[in-house]
C-alpha cells in the first residue's frame, strides 16, 4: 500500500482521519527514535571495536620492540666516503689530496717525526694506499680502520711540517696535506696494496 492509497482511504473515512492524525506522527517519531538508537548502538560498537584493535596493535608493537630491539632509523645517513687519494710532488712540496664525498671532522696528532690524521666514521673506497720519498726518508700511508681512516706521514731525521686544509671542491670535499720538501728531492714512488 503506497502513501497515495493511504491518503485516499483516510479521506474516504473521516473518523479514521482524526485517529490517523494522532497515531501516524507518533509511529513515525517512534521509528525515527528507533533508527537513531540503532545508529548510536552501531557507532558505540564500532568505537569499542576500534579501541580494542588499537590496543592490540600497540601491545604487539611493544612486544615486538622488546623481542627485536629498537628498529633501525629510517633515514640513517651513510658514512662519509674517502673516494680517492692523489699524491702530487713538485720541487717544493709533497701534496696528498684526499677526496671525500662530504664535509668531515678529523683529528691531527704529532709525535717524534710522525704526523697522523684520523678521520672518524669515514669509509675508505678502495684498497689502502702508501707511498715513499726515498731521498727524504718520508713515507705516507692511508689505512682503513674499523672506526675510520688513518692517514700517517712519517719522516726520518728532521721533524715534519705538515699543513692541512679541508675545502670544498666542486661537489666533493678535499683534505689537502702539504709537506714542504728540500729542493734535492726529485722522485716519488707510489704503491697500492
Amino acid at each position: 500500500m503506497s502513501d497515495d492509497d493511504r491518503q485516499i482511504d483516510l479521506e474516504a473515512h473521516p473518523e479514521l482521519s482524526q485517529w490517523a492524525q494522532r497515531v501516524l506522527p507518533e509511529e513515525e517519531s517512534c521509528a525515527a527514535v528507533a533508527r537513531h538508537e540503532q545508529i548510536e548502538r552501531i557507532r558505540r560498537g564500532l568505537t569499542w571495536f576500534a579501541a580494542v584493535v588499537l590496543l592490540a596493535l600497540m601491545a604487539g608493537f611493544m612486544l615486538g620492540r622488546i623481542v627485536n630491539g629498537p628498529p633501525p632509523p629510517l633515514f640513517a645517513p651513510a658514512s662519509p666516503q674517502l673516494l680517492q687519494v692523489l699524491a702530487q710532488q713538485d720541487a717544493q712540496h709533497l701534496q696528498l689530496q684526499l677526496q671525500l664525498d662530504r664535509q668531515i671532522t678529523y683529528r691531527r696528532s704529532e709525535s717524534s717525526g710522525a704526523v697522523s690524521f684520523f678521520l672518524p666514521d669515514v669509509k675508505l673506497h678502495g684498497p689502502p694506499q702508501q707511498g715513499r720519498l726515498s731521498e727524504r726518508s718520508l713515507s705516507w700511508q692511508v689505512l682503513a680502520r674499523s672506526d675510520g681512516v688513518q692517514v700517517l706521514l712519517v719522516g726520518l731525521g728532521e721533524p715534519l711540517v705538515v699543513r692541512d686544509q679541508l675545502e670544498p671542491v666542486d661537489e666533493h670535499w678535499t683534505l689537502r696535506l702539504e709537506v714542504p720538501l728540500p729542493a734535492s728531492v726529485i722522485g716519488v714512488s707510489r704503491q697500492a696494496d
